[in-house]
């Protein structure tokens, strides 16, 4: 999506230019076959859209900001895989007929996440 509102502006703005592919080339460092293709919204590297974009007057700047802390994604995988596990123990109790009250229920996940938070940080993402 990004990626095809950059392409777009980058079209709109040779148009209004008025200035060639084979011009943007030279002026980029491009070769005309990936100016072609980027313009026509091929796969390209950012580093080409980079260029092509600095050649028709853009400054290109990408940011990438976190939206969550690393604790915060590691506190959410512990809760998605302890509620994996509680899901399959409450689906063996239903089929036995054994299915355990709420409070059981709790205690059981909060074993769970007892055992998972024990687990190597680097193997809590598999």
């Amino acid at each position: 999506m990004l990626r095809e509102m950059i392409i777009q502006d980058l079209v709109t703005r040779k148009k209004s230019m008025e200035i060639s592919s084979d011009n943007i080339s030279k002026i980029s460092g491009v070769s005309i076959a990936t100016v072609k293709r980027t313009l026509s919204g091929k796969k390209t590297s950012l580093e080409s859209i980079e260029k092509i974009a600095h050649s028709l007057g853009y400054s290109f700047e990408i940011a990438i900001k976190p939206t969550v802390t690393p604790k915060m994604m590691y506190e959410e995988q512990v809760k998605r895989k302890a509620n994996n596990i509680v899901k399959k123990i409450l689906k063996t109790s239903a089929l036995e007929d054994q299915s355990p009250d709420n409070e059981t229920v709790t205690v059981i996940m909060d074993n769970a996440l007892k055992a998972i938070k024990k687990i190597p940080k680097s193997e809590i993402w598999l």
